[in-house]
């Protein structure tokens, strides 16, 4: 792809998104290409829709367009029309109306329901960001995707001794427990609640001393905190850390024994490489991708079964030779699959590609 072309990416104010896209855009302006990215929504009114998106598409002046959504196709498929200026999309995840609680939320998702097959078909190339992905869409839409995984740069990441002792002397842990950790939505999709009752299984069935730290913030966070107060062994064990700024959660990777994904919903899941580029290994459910991106990394359990979870917590925190033997295979796995120079120079293919037709 030519530097002196223009490229426009569409993407969200936080969350796997607009993680993707920072590491995308940091990725090729390092290789000099010229790209600007504009939110669908404007930060300050959650909901409100960006008003710089419609001018940027319609008028920006913009070679090439990538979009993460289905919604703003209809802009890019005019440029396309009218223009003649190409547009790829990238498939994040299809879209589950029906789990969502807010109901702002589910009108969203709707809308993105019905618009992906007509944008994923006019698209010029149709991605996804995982084979489940690529298969749901297929199932679902009869949309054809190729498959590009996300990355990382995983020189942010990696363990630090001084990290984990910041982390762990602030929170008062004690270098004999282990450390469970969680990094995402507080919502029904990556299933926090299966993951606290197999905590509570799991304290009641050892005195080996743990601590669980939930990174995040979200609908459930009451209910979780309910769960909590009621129990003793989880007040004692269970740390909520909230929201924590992107630049410090490589920190608790590095005091963390293991991540664990409980997820019900996932299409990726890009905590599951950051923490295996830290290195640590991973309790994954075997709902969706997180499988295909965990692979040799981790351990899995059947999603929603705190039982199970609890046995695999178990089997974790009695095990550092096992935890130490799945972190050297989840980096390795990183370094093979999931780099941020292997998924930026695959997009300049793509980009280079559609303008060339």
């Amino acid at each position: 792809m030519s530097a002196t072309l223009r490229l426009l990416i569409v993407s969200n104010i936080k969350g796997g998104v607009s993680r993707f896209t920072n590491e995308l855009i940091y990725g090729l302006c390092r290789k000099g290409i010229e790209v600007e990215k504009v939110d669908l929504f404007r930060k300050s009114y959650g909901y409100s829709l960006n008003p710089a998106l419609i001018p940027k598409i319609l008028l920006g002046g913009f070679d090439v367009f990538h979009i993460n959504f289905a919604s703003p196709g209809l802009l890019t498929f005019l440029r396309k029309k009218v223009g003649k200026k190409p547009y790829v999309y990238t498939v994040h995840g299809v879209p589950n109306p029906q789990i969502e609680a807010d109901q702002i939320y589910k009108v969203l998702y709707e809308i993105e329901d019905r618009l992906l097959p007509v944008v994923g078909k006019s698209a010029n190339e149709c991605l996804a960001i995982s084979k489940y992905v690529a298969e749901e869409l297929h199932r679902r839409c009869d949309v054809h995707a190729s498959v590009i995984y996300p990355g990382i740069d995983a020189t942010r990441y990696g363990y630090k001794e001084e990290w984990k002792d910041q982390i762990r002397g602030k929170l008062e842990i004690q270098d004999n427990e282990t450390v469970f950790l969680f990094v995402g939505r507080l919502h029904r999709a990556k299933d926090p609640v299966t993951l606290l009752l197999a905590m509570k299984m799991f304290s009641s069935r050892t005195a080996t001393p743990c601590k669980l730290l939930i990174i995040g913030s979200g609908e459930l966070r009451n209910r979780l905190g309910f769960m909590v107060n009621l129990d003793e062994n989880l007040k004692r064990n269970v740390i909520f850390m909230g929201e924590v700024p992107f630049n410090e959660v490589a920190k608790y990777y590095s005091a963390s024994d293991a991540l664990v994904l409980p997820s019900l919903i996932e299409g990726f899941g890009y905590v599951a490489i950051e923490a295996m580029s830290s290195p640590i290994p991973v309790i994954a459910s075997t709902a969706c991708a997180c499988p295909e991106v965990v692979g040799d990394g981790g351990i899995f359990f059947n999603p929603g079964d705190p039982k199970e979870l609890a046995s695999k917590l178990m089997l974790l925190a009695g095990n550092s030779d096992l935890r130490k033997k799945l972190a050297t295979r989840g980096l390795r796995r990183v370094k093979e699959l999931f780099t941020a120079d292997r998924m930026v120079d695959e997009y300049l293919a793509v980009y280079d590609r559609v303008v060339k037709r």
